[in-house]
């Protein structure tokens, strides 16, 4: 649904901050 692909892009998201804060 579309909640799930919103919660896949926040986790994508998180991600790449956290890539960038490394």
């Amino acid at each position: 649904e579309l909640k799930e692909i919103r919660l896949a892009a926040l986790a994508d998201l998180r991600a790449l901050k956290k890539l960038e804060a490394a």
